[in-house]
């Protein structure tokens, strides 16, 4: 297959089956992007292997050379939840544990770079997020019509189905031989759907738009800066952010998320750092920041529907100004990573990622929707060099099981337990 019929299909395959993807290992952020990242645990802000760093930093990608890569994640995420107390009139009922469905995702990435000269290039890095994929079946559950009253929404399961694509077009250039800088426009595409919330339409200023209502889509747009300095040849630095991006869900879901349906992506800023103790050894380190607690539909605490929703507080309502959301705090990842290179052309690579938790326990009914709660992830992978400079990489990660418990939003006799392990394998082909 020659470099313009990989580029080809490697651009087919990123654009129409990122999308459909579904990812969650920090919140709904991935820990790495591409299989060099993701067996390093994610760390790599400071060390520019490939056209995929674009993904984190975008001053990486003048520093990297004309190369592509494409590749696709095999990514398993087992959800479940458990209720344990004295039944309310609300559901969830006491039961379980409750597996959610929709088990096994295939999330391609994409990336290339272009040097313009010595000193300047222009990429594109395509990547998906979310997480959020969720499906409980009734004839799963001990709790009647839906985990949320389903049944009684025409659709006998419930949960969430949130899906994010981007497109990160970069220009990165050498200031001089020590530092480069990079510079990224953000095409974001979104899409969301909601099924067995209609127990909830007492609930929300807009009851028909809030559950049961297909899938609606947005478009976004941000940006994303970097740096990469070496400070001499053994030990480098690197820093970018990126910022928040708008994205709201108007025509179909104004009545579940704050301000008639606005799901922000929330801003990430990473800083990190990659020793060489020798020619053939690198260790990464990076710290993570995600700013979730400034997007209302993912920040904004659910207790507002009790404490005023219920008390006649419209905007405290699903769909509100000031709605309900699912209460998750800001998160700071710290990841590191380790490469060293052997004979025959053989990268051994290993990492661990670990994220502070962003469920707090009293925010567990809504997140039985979104039960992102694993905190550590341990990577592994290795590469191949074959001829022409072209690569195999492959990476898996294990996310060992983590869990939350804390008392039902609308029945504090029930004690709701969200509990969450991760599994991926990741395979890239660097052209």
């Amino acid at each position: 297959m020659n470099k313009k019929t990989t580029l080809t299909f490697a651009v087919a395959a990123a654009l129409g089956l990122v999308a459909p993807a579904s990812n969650a290992t920090l919140g709904y952020f991935s820990h790495g992007y591409g299989a060099i990242q993701s067996s390093m645990g994610g760390a790599g802000v400071a060390l520019a292997q490939d056209a995929m760093i674009g993904a984190i930093n975008p001053a990486g990608m003048v520093l990297t050379g004309d190369n592509g890569v494409v590749g696709v994640t095999a990514f398993s995420p087992i959800r479940e939840y458990t209720v344990t107390g004295t039944n309310g009139s609300f559901p969830p009922f006491v039961g379980g544990p409750v597996q959610s469905d929709n088990e096994i995702f295939l999330i391609p990435n994409f990336a290339y770079n272009k040097m313009l000269d010595k000193n300047s290039s222009i990429g594109v890095t395509v990547f998906g997020n979310g997480g959020m994929n969720s499906e409980y079946a009734d004839a799963d559950t001990a709790f009647g019509a839906g985990t949320f009253g389903g049944g009684g929404a025409g659709d006998p399961n419930a949960g969430i189905d949130y899906k994010q694509l981007f497109i990160n077009t970069t220009y990165a250039r050498k200031l001089n031989d020590k530092v480069a800088v990079g510079i990224t426009g953000i095409i974001n595409h979104s899409r969301f759907k909601a099924d067995g919330l209609a127990a909830f339409g007492g609930f929300s200023v807009a009851p028909t738009k809030l559950s049961n209502t297909g899938v609606d889509s947005t478009w976004g747009f941000g940006g994303k800066i970097g740096i990469l300095a070496e400070v001499n040849s053994q030990f480098s630095l690197g820093a970018s952010y990126q910022t928040k991006i708008s994205n709201k869900f108007d025509s179909k879901y104004a009545g579940l998320y704050p301000k008639a349906g606005e799901f922000d992506i929330p801003a990430t800023a990473t800083v990190g750092m990659a020793f060489k103790p020798d020619n053939k050894s690198a260790v990464t380190f990076d710290i993570q920041q995600i700013w979730y607690s400034d997007v209302d539909a993912v920040g904004n605490t659910s207790s507002v529907l009790t404490t005023g929703c219920m008390a006649g507080v419209a905007a405290n309502c699903l769909g509100g100004s000031a709605g309900a959301g699912f209460g998750w705090s800001d998160m700071t990842a710290f990841k590191i990573g380790y490469q060293r290179q052997v004979s025959g052309g053989w990268t051994w690579r290993a990492g661990f990622a670990t994220g502070s938790q962003p469920i707090d326990p009293s925010e567990v009914t809504l997140n039985i929707l979104a039960p992102g709660v694993v905190e550590n992830h341990f990577t592994f992978g290795f590469g191949k060099d074959l001829n022409n400079g072209k690569q195999i990489n492959v990476a898996v990660m294990y996310a060992p099981s983590n869990s939350v418990s804390g008392p039902s939003m609308l029945n504090p006799a029930e004690t709701i337990e969200l509990k969450m392990k991760q599994y991926s394998l990741s395979v890239d082909f660097k052209f």
